[in-house]
């Protein structure tokens, strides 16, 4: 199942996972290199959802859950990542649209 078509996200934020292990020796020097060669990012999405796209979404993450690696499209940085859900979709009623719903989740790039 595809990642559902929802509306965009009021926002993105793109974090980098610092991949790099550390290996500190007894005479206090410190070895260090890249767990991976590619870079590995944490993306953290909010949206304002109408209740029928909420649902899609809940729908999706209970489907798919945080094992299972899908394509995301971030409309960001234009990029279709293969990610993992981090954190469960949450959200609550948008104080100011009540047909509305604000809703955030979390995921990994892989």
């Amino acid at each position: 199942m595809a990642f559902p078509t929802i509306a965009a996200p009021k926002s993105i934020k793109r974090t980098p996972v610092d991949n790099t292990l550390r290996s500190p020796t007894d005479a206090g020097y410190v070895q260090a290199r890249p767990r991976t060669t590619r870079k590995i990012y944490d993306f953290e999405v909010s949206l304002l959802l109408s209740t029928a796209h909420r649902i899609l979404l809940e729908d999706y993450y209970d489907l798919v859950g945080g094992a299972t690696i899908f394509s995301w499209y971030c409309t960001k940085y234009n990029t279709t990542y293969q990610v993992r859900f981090t954190k469960p979709v949450s959200s609550s009623v948008n104080p100011e649209q009540k047909n509305y719903y604000d809703v955030s989740f979390a995921v990994q790039s892989v």
